[in-house]
């Protein structure tokens, strides 16, 4: 049955929309004029999805210097032509949307997970040093390799990616019951994200990238929210840092134990871990 989301999303994929919004965003620009001359950096996040990229995003939306929206597809508008002032009022608009929603997100089978950091600044902020959000980049900066530039044009700051990982095997064993993709198949098209991953980091410095794993996150929430500070050069107070590892997860979810991997396939995946260092590691019992 089709409801009012459904031609609202086909709305949204179509050329009218992104005028529309270059509109709205122009017009909501106002409210914000002034606030963005500080930023520093804009961030950007690369890699898998399912690898708690919207939990780290909202650990920095809870900053009160980061503004950091979740899946808004920024680069998009880059392409559409919006200026630097639309892009930072639309992603503003947007993380205070997600914090209105308690920054829910839907998982494997309709399970809710809120990011929520309580007495902390989502959907607000002060002046800030940093804006982005958690859009995956990868497919668009492979697929238009001139668009980074665009993007570093546009915005007239660095910009610097985040790259969250978690172990292989449980980052295919959740393509594979998310989309029902056979096993085989979602160990291909795993490493097929890690290829465009591994040729799009090689034209960011160093310095522009953070590599954050998953259970280290979880293992040590204030020593890798710490590091995620100073990553865009933000002060990280010990309260915020409370506040956001109140809200980790206790222990990492090994879903590659929930099926059935034949001995061959986890050889497998063991051999094409190998080829790429921010992997490095990584086993099936690791």
């Amino acid at each position: 049955m089709r409801t009012l989301r459904q031609p609202y999303q086909q709305f949204r994929k179509t050329g009218l929309y992104e005028k529309w919004l270059s509109a709205r965003t122009q017009w909501d620009g106002r409210r914000y004029d002034g606030l963005f001359d500080g930023v520093r950096f804009f961030g950007l996040f690369l890699g898998h999805g399912r690898s708690s990229h919207s939990l780290v995003a909202a650990l920095y939306d809870a900053h009160p210097q980061a503004v950091m929206a979740d899946e808004v597809d920024s680069l998009r508008y880059v392409d559409a032509g919006f200026s630097r002032q639309q892009l930072f009022t639309y992603i503003a608009t947007a993380a205070a949307r997600h914090a209105r929603k308690n920054r829910q997100k839907t998982g494997h089978n309709n399970k809710p997970y809120v990011y929520q950091v309580p007495g902390q600044w989502q959907g607000r902020f002060e002046q800030p040093l940093v804006v982005g959000e958690a859009s995956l980049a990868t497919a668009r900066l492979h697929d238009d390799p001139e668009l980074l530039a665009r993007l570093r044009r546009v915005v007239a700051v660095p910009v610097r990616f985040v790259q969250v990982v978690r172990n292989p095997y449980d980052g295919i064993s959740r393509i594979h019951l998310l989309t029902g993709m056979p096993l085989d198949k979602a160990i291909d098209h795993y490493f097929w994200v890690c290829q465009r991953t591994a040729g799009i980091r090689q034209h960011i410095d160093p310095g522009d990238l953070l590599l954050l794993r998953n259970e280290t996150l979880i293992r040590q929430p204030e020593t890798c929210l710490e590091e995620m500070c100073t990553f865009f050069g933000l002060p990280a107070p010990a309260d915020y840092r409370r506040a956001c590892a109140g809200i980790i997860f206790k222990k990492p979810n090994q879903v590659r134990y929930a099926i059935n991997w034949q001995s061959q396939q986890i050889d497998a995946v063991a051999a094409k871990i190998a080829a790429y260092d921010f992997l490095a590691g990584y086993s099936y019992d690791n």
